[in-house]
């Protein structure tokens, strides 16, 4: 079964022990996607993610890769429509590290402005390669012309004039307004004990103060 733990700030915690492997696995998912944005934004939303893994006060992202690999796992995150989240997995004996990991790129992101203009020149150029994929072409279209001016008419990756123009300032707003407990689900499931859990992540994530942003209308 899953065990289901709010904080007194508000995060959800979900966790699930599975014994048969000495393995870990994390999904932080935050209520913020395509649905928050604007025309003006598109894409905002995948590029915050994309950076929070490139570069906290204690590491760069490089080094935050060479710790997820050492705990023999990994750790991403991305931007989706509703949702967006930060996804890791580790060795048993490794999940508290991890968790700690997980907890750094989330709470102290440092939105580094020289990789933020690599980050936005990686997803333009992905968004201006969709137009030479006929499925994506399509996609779009159907998209398009099932919402109309609706958030849900762009692909999570944005439109290449809005992703172009983000800067960091633009991004910290972004992330102060939804990066907040009542927006956020951590759910961890592996070979973990549940109180265990609940207990470091009430260390990690428990200082955040509480609140709720609110959603737009869609």
């Amino acid at each position: 079964g899953v065990t289901r733990t709010r904080l007194p700030n508000g995060l959800t915690v979900l966790v699930r022990e599975t014994h048969e492997a000495p393995v870990v696995a994390y999904s932080l998912m935050v209520k913020m996607g395509t649905r928050t944005e604007t025309p003006d934004t598109a894409g905002i939303s995948n590029v915050l993610q994309q950076m929070l893994v490139r570069g906290t006060e204690k590491l760069d992202g490089e080094q935050i890769a060479e710790a997820a690999d050492r705990m023999g796992g990994g750790i991403d995150s991305y931007g989706d429509a509703d949702y967006s989240e930060i996804t890791a997995t580790a060795l048993a004996r490794n999940w508290q590290e991890m968790l700690e990991l997980i907890g750094d790129v989330t709470l102290r992101p440092t939105l580094p402005e020289g990789t933020l203009q690599a980050v936005r020149d990686f997803l333009v150029r992905q968004i201006r390669n969709r137009g030479d994929k006929p499925f994506d072409v399509a996609s779009d279209r159907m998209r398009a012309a099932l919402f109309g001016s609706n958030p849900y008419s762009w692909d999570p990756l944005g439109r290449r004039e809005s992703v172009a123009k983000l800067d960091r300032e633009a991004l910290i707003a972004y992330y102060r307004r939804y990066y907040v407990p009542g927006q956020m689900v951590l759910a961890v499931s592996g070979d973990v004990k549940t109180a265990d859990v609940v207990a470091q992540v009430q260390r990690i994530f428990g200082a955040m103060p509480a609140g709720k942003a609110e959603m737009p209308a869609v």
